[in-house]
Protein backbone atom coordinates (compact mmCIF):
# COMPACT_ATOMS: atom_id res chain seq x y z
CA UNK A 1 0.00 0.00 0.00
CA UNK A 2 3.14 2.66 1.19
CA UNK A 3 4.13 1.63 -2.56
CA UNK A 4 1.26 2.38 -3.81
CA UNK A 5 0.65 5.58 -2.45
CA UNK A 6 4.10 6.47 -3.36
CA UNK A 7 4.01 5.80 -6.75
CA UNK A 8 0.16 8.20 -7.23
CA UNK A 9 1.66 10.86 -5.50
CA UNK A 10 5.43 10.71 -7.03
CA UNK A 11 3.07 11.34 -10.36
CA UNK A 12 -0.05 13.24 -9.60
CA UNK A 13 0.26 15.18 -6.52
CA UNK A 14 1.27 18.82 -6.27
CA UNK A 15 4.55 19.97 -4.09
CA UNK A 16 4.15 18.07 -0.94
CA UNK A 17 6.67 16.09 1.56
CA UNK A 18 5.36 12.21 2.43
CA UNK A 19 6.27 10.85 5.12
CA UNK A 20 6.31 6.43 4.51
CA UNK A 21 7.20 4.03 6.53
CA UNK A 22 9.51 1.48 4.02
CA UNK A 23 10.41 -1.67 4.15
CA UNK A 24 13.79 -2.62 3.45
CA UNK A 25 16.33 -5.91 3.77
CA UNK A 26 17.36 -3.81 6.63
CA UNK A 27 14.40 -3.71 8.48
CA UNK A 28 11.59 -1.09 8.35
CA UNK A 29 12.40 3.27 8.39
CA UNK A 30 10.70 6.41 7.70
CA UNK A 31 11.82 8.20 5.05
CA UNK A 32 10.91 11.78 4.36
CA UNK A 33 10.42 11.70 0.50
CA UNK A 34 10.22 14.77 -1.49
CA UNK A 35 7.51 15.19 -4.44
CA UNK A 36 8.24 18.11 -7.13
CA UNK A 37 5.05 19.22 -9.07
CA UNK A 38 5.64 17.69 -12.32
CA UNK A 39 5.08 19.72 -15.40
CA UNK A 40 2.05 22.36 -16.15
CA UNK A 41 0.05 19.23 -18.49
CA UNK A 42 2.03 16.41 -17.17
CA UNK A 43 -1.44 14.86 -17.56
CA UNK A 44 -3.26 15.80 -20.65
CA UNK A 45 -6.22 14.22 -22.81
CA UNK A 46 -7.13 14.13 -26.84
CA UNK A 47 -10.23 14.25 -27.69
CA UNK A 48 -11.14 13.09 -31.05
CA UNK A 49 -12.49 16.03 -33.10
CA UNK A 50 -16.26 14.64 -33.71
CA UNK A 51 -17.13 14.50 -29.78
CA UNK A 52 -14.86 17.25 -28.51
CA UNK A 53 -19.19 19.10 -27.99
CA UNK A 54 -20.53 16.01 -26.28
CA UNK A 55 -17.41 15.69 -23.47
CA UNK A 56 -17.92 19.66 -23.23
CA UNK A 57 -21.31 20.94 -23.70
CA UNK A 58 -21.88 24.39 -24.68
CA UNK A 59 -22.39 27.69 -23.13
CA UNK A 60 -26.22 26.91 -22.40
CA UNK A 61 -25.68 23.63 -21.30
CA UNK A 62 -21.89 23.22 -20.11
CA UNK A 63 -20.57 18.97 -19.64
CA UNK A 64 -20.55 19.88 -15.70
CA UNK A 65 -19.33 16.12 -15.25
CA UNK A 66 -16.16 16.15 -17.50
CA UNK A 67 -15.68 19.63 -16.15
CA UNK A 68 -15.89 17.91 -12.45
CA UNK A 69 -13.25 15.24 -13.96
CA UNK A 70 -10.42 17.66 -14.92
CA UNK A 71 -11.26 19.83 -11.89
CA UNK A 72 -10.49 17.19 -9.64
CA UNK A 73 -7.24 16.07 -11.63
CA UNK A 74 -6.21 19.65 -11.24
CA UNK A 75 -6.55 19.76 -7.63
CA UNK A 76 -4.00 16.65 -7.86
CA UNK A 77 -1.48 17.84 -9.77
CA UNK A 78 -1.73 21.42 -9.68
CA UNK A 79 -2.95 22.50 -13.00
CA UNK A 80 -5.70 21.22 -14.84
CA UNK A 81 -5.05 18.75 -17.51
CA UNK A 82 -4.61 20.04 -21.47
CA UNK A 83 -7.04 19.31 -23.96
CA UNK A 84 -5.99 18.32 -27.44
CA UNK A 85 -9.16 18.58 -29.72
CA UNK A 86 -8.39 16.89 -33.21
CA UNK A 87 -7.47 13.32 -33.80
CA UNK A 88 -8.68 11.78 -37.45
CA UNK A 89 -12.14 13.61 -37.65
CA UNK A 90 -10.44 16.90 -37.81
CA UNK A 91 -9.30 16.09 -41.11
CA UNK A 92 -13.27 15.66 -42.27
CA UNK A 93 -14.52 18.73 -40.50
CA UNK A 94 -16.09 21.95 -42.80
CA UNK A 95 -17.23 24.58 -41.62
CA UNK A 96 -20.61 26.18 -42.26
CA UNK A 97 -21.25 29.16 -41.06
CA UNK A 98 -25.19 28.54 -41.71
CA UNK A 99 -24.97 25.58 -39.11
CA UNK A 100 -27.71 25.94 -36.33
CA UNK A 101 -26.10 23.56 -34.09
CA UNK A 102 -22.54 22.46 -33.33
CA UNK A 103 -21.85 19.50 -35.74
CA UNK A 104 -23.53 17.55 -37.79
CA UNK A 105 -21.88 14.44 -38.61
CA UNK A 106 -22.65 11.73 -41.02
CA UNK A 107 -21.41 8.26 -40.39
CA UNK A 108 -21.07 6.03 -43.27
CA UNK A 109 -19.96 2.25 -42.36
CA UNK A 110 -17.82 1.23 -44.87
CA UNK A 111 -15.57 3.87 -44.36
CA UNK A 112 -15.18 3.65 -40.32
CA UNK A 113 -17.96 2.29 -38.07
CA UNK A 114 -15.98 4.35 -34.78
CA UNK A 115 -16.34 8.47 -36.13
CA UNK A 116 -18.04 10.47 -38.92
CA UNK A 117 -16.22 10.71 -41.72
CA UNK A 118 -18.56 13.68 -43.35
CA UNK A 119 -18.81 16.41 -41.08
CA UNK A 120 -20.09 19.98 -41.21
CA UNK A 121 -19.39 22.24 -37.65
CA UNK A 122 -21.62 25.45 -37.02
CA UNK A 123 -20.30 29.01 -35.23
CA UNK A 124 -21.59 27.16 -31.79
CA UNK A 125 -18.52 24.35 -32.32
CA UNK A 126 -16.48 26.91 -30.65
CA UNK A 127 -18.52 27.56 -27.36
CA UNK A 128 -17.01 24.31 -26.22
CA UNK A 129 -13.89 25.57 -25.40
CA UNK A 130 -15.55 27.88 -22.92
CA UNK A 131 -17.06 25.10 -21.09
CA UNK A 132 -14.14 24.43 -18.63
CA UNK A 133 -12.26 27.21 -16.99
CA UNK A 134 -8.70 27.16 -16.59
CA UNK A 135 -7.83 24.74 -19.33
CA UNK A 136 -5.31 25.04 -22.18
CA UNK A 137 -6.50 23.71 -26.04
CA UNK A 138 -4.66 22.48 -28.75
CA UNK A 139 -6.92 23.18 -32.32
CA UNK A 140 -6.98 20.85 -35.01
CA UNK A 141 -7.21 22.36 -38.08
CA UNK A 142 -8.27 20.19 -41.31
CA UNK A 143 -5.64 19.83 -43.57
CA UNK A 144 -6.38 16.66 -44.76
CA UNK A 145 -9.71 18.13 -46.69
CA UNK A 146 -12.05 15.12 -47.46
CA UNK A 147 -12.74 16.20 -50.95
CA UNK A 148 -14.62 19.03 -49.90
CA UNK A 149 -13.73 22.59 -52.24
CA UNK A 150 -14.17 24.23 -48.73
CA UNK A 151 -11.17 23.24 -47.19
CA UNK A 152 -9.71 26.56 -47.65
CA UNK A 153 -12.31 28.37 -46.81
CA UNK A 154 -12.74 26.41 -43.84
CA UNK A 155 -8.97 27.29 -42.83
CA UNK A 156 -9.30 30.90 -42.44
CA UNK A 157 -13.01 30.94 -41.12
CA UNK A 158 -12.11 28.62 -38.18
CA UNK A 159 -8.68 30.27 -37.98
CA UNK A 160 -10.43 33.85 -37.30
CA UNK A 161 -12.89 31.90 -34.77
CA UNK A 162 -10.49 29.46 -32.82
CA UNK A 163 -8.11 32.48 -32.18
CA UNK A 164 -11.20 34.74 -30.72
CA UNK A 165 -12.33 32.30 -28.99
CA UNK A 166 -9.48 30.78 -27.60
CA UNK A 167 -7.37 34.02 -26.84
CA UNK A 168 -4.25 33.87 -25.02
CA UNK A 169 -5.59 32.58 -22.01
CA UNK A 170 -7.13 28.86 -23.15
CA UNK A 171 -4.34 28.44 -26.34
CA UNK A 172 -1.60 25.66 -26.19
CA UNK A 173 -0.61 25.39 -29.57
CA UNK A 174 -2.37 24.75 -32.62
CA UNK A 175 -2.44 21.57 -35.13
CA UNK A 176 -2.88 21.47 -39.06
CA UNK A 177 -3.49 18.49 -39.62
CA UNK A 178 -3.21 15.13 -38.29
CA UNK A 179 -1.38 11.93 -39.56
CA UNK A 180 -0.14 13.24 -42.81
CA UNK A 181 1.47 10.27 -43.50
CA UNK A 182 -1.99 8.50 -43.92
CA UNK A 183 -2.97 10.45 -45.87
CA UNK A 184 -2.48 8.71 -49.17
CA UNK A 185 -2.89 5.39 -47.74
CA UNK A 186 -5.82 5.57 -45.17
CA UNK A 187 -8.03 2.90 -45.19
CA UNK A 188 -11.26 5.71 -44.60
CA UNK A 189 -10.03 6.63 -48.03
CA UNK A 190 -6.82 8.43 -49.30
CA UNK A 191 -7.27 11.88 -49.51
CA UNK A 192 -3.93 12.48 -51.36
CA UNK A 193 -2.57 10.71 -54.13
CA UNK A 194 -0.01 8.08 -54.33
CA UNK A 195 3.09 10.39 -55.43
CA UNK A 196 2.23 12.82 -52.42
CA UNK A 197 5.69 12.78 -50.57
CA UNK A 198 7.09 14.33 -47.67
CA UNK A 199 8.36 18.00 -49.90
CA UNK A 200 4.30 18.04 -50.88
CA UNK A 201 3.36 17.85 -47.24
CA UNK A 202 6.00 20.44 -46.28
CA UNK A 203 4.77 22.67 -49.22
CA UNK A 204 1.66 22.55 -48.18
CA UNK A 205 1.85 22.59 -44.28
CA UNK A 206 3.95 26.09 -44.67
CA UNK A 207 1.59 27.52 -46.87
CA UNK A 208 -1.28 26.72 -44.57
CA UNK A 209 0.25 27.44 -41.69
CA UNK A 210 1.60 30.62 -42.88
CA UNK A 211 -2.32 31.55 -43.97
CA UNK A 212 -3.15 30.58 -40.43
CA UNK A 213 -0.42 33.08 -39.07
CA UNK A 214 -1.84 35.90 -41.42
CA UNK A 215 -5.69 35.68 -40.22
CA UNK A 216 -4.01 35.88 -36.40
CA UNK A 217 -2.32 38.77 -37.40
CA UNK A 218 -5.51 40.58 -38.45
CA UNK A 219 -8.10 38.93 -35.34
CA UNK A 220 -5.86 38.38 -32.55
CA UNK A 221 -2.30 40.01 -33.38
CA UNK A 222 -1.71 39.48 -29.48
CA UNK A 223 -1.89 35.86 -30.14
CA UNK A 224 1.81 36.03 -32.31
CA UNK A 225 4.36 35.79 -29.34
CA UNK A 226 6.68 32.99 -29.17
CA UNK A 227 4.86 32.16 -25.84
CA UNK A 228 1.60 31.73 -27.51
CA UNK A 229 1.78 30.69 -31.63
CA UNK A 230 3.50 27.50 -32.37
CA UNK A 231 2.05 24.00 -34.20
CA UNK A 232 2.28 20.66 -32.52
CA UNK A 233 4.09 18.76 -35.29
CA UNK A 234 4.52 16.52 -37.34
CA UNK A 235 1.81 14.69 -35.76
CA UNK A 236 2.75 11.28 -37.77
CA UNK A 237 0.99 7.78 -37.06
CA UNK A 238 4.00 5.88 -36.98
CA UNK A 239 7.33 5.35 -38.11
CA UNK A 240 7.05 3.18 -41.70
CA UNK A 241 4.01 4.15 -43.11
CA UNK A 242 3.92 6.50 -46.73
CA UNK A 243 5.59 9.73 -44.99
CA UNK A 244 8.80 9.74 -43.25
CA UNK A 245 9.40 12.01 -40.46
CA UNK A 246 13.46 12.59 -40.77
CA UNK A 247 12.33 13.62 -44.49
CA UNK A 248 9.78 15.91 -43.71
CA UNK A 249 11.93 17.66 -41.04
CA UNK A 250 15.03 17.37 -43.37
CA UNK A 251 12.68 19.22 -46.24
CA UNK A 252 12.19 22.30 -44.16
CA UNK A 253 9.35 21.55 -42.35
CA UNK A 254 10.43 23.95 -39.85
CA UNK A 255 11.47 26.43 -41.79
CA UNK A 256 9.38 29.08 -39.72
CA UNK A 257 10.89 27.95 -36.22
CA UNK A 258 7.05 27.36 -35.34
CA UNK A 259 7.24 24.16 -34.37
CA UNK A 260 6.92 24.12 -30.22
CA UNK A 261 6.52 20.58 -29.42
CA UNK A 262 7.17 17.80 -31.84
CA UNK A 263 4.12 15.08 -31.51
CA UNK A 264 4.21 11.25 -32.13
CA UNK A 265 7.67 10.72 -33.25
CA UNK A 266 7.28 7.12 -32.67
CA UNK A 267 3.90 6.16 -32.97
CA UNK A 268 0.19 6.85 -32.29
CA UNK A 269 -2.01 4.72 -30.62
CA UNK A 270 -5.74 4.45 -29.11
CA UNK A 271 -7.15 2.18 -26.55
CA UNK A 272 -9.20 -0.38 -28.30
CA UNK A 273 -8.40 0.78 -31.57
CA UNK A 274 -5.20 -1.34 -32.88
CA UNK A 275 -5.02 -5.38 -31.92
CA UNK A 276 -1.25 -4.77 -31.07
CA UNK A 277 0.72 -4.20 -27.76
CA UNK A 278 1.18 -0.08 -26.59
CA UNK A 279 4.94 -0.72 -26.18
CA UNK A 280 6.59 2.46 -27.13
CA UNK A 281 3.43 4.19 -28.06
CA UNK A 282 2.46 7.60 -27.24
Amino acid sequence: MTALLYFFALFSAATATIVSNVSSSYGPFVADIIVGQPLDGFVSYSIEFSSFPDFAGNVSNPNKFSNNLLNNLGYLIGTKPYIRVGGNTQDYAIYNPNLTFALNGTINATRSPDYPTTIEIGPSYFESYLTWPNVKFSHGFNMGGNHDDRQWATLLQTAEIACKTLGKERLYWWEYGNEPDLFATSSQGPVRPSSYNESDYVTEWLAATRAIKGVIAKFCPDMLGNDTYGYLAPSFAGVGNHLKAPLAWADGLDTDGTLHFRRNLTRCNAPGHFNEPYTHTI
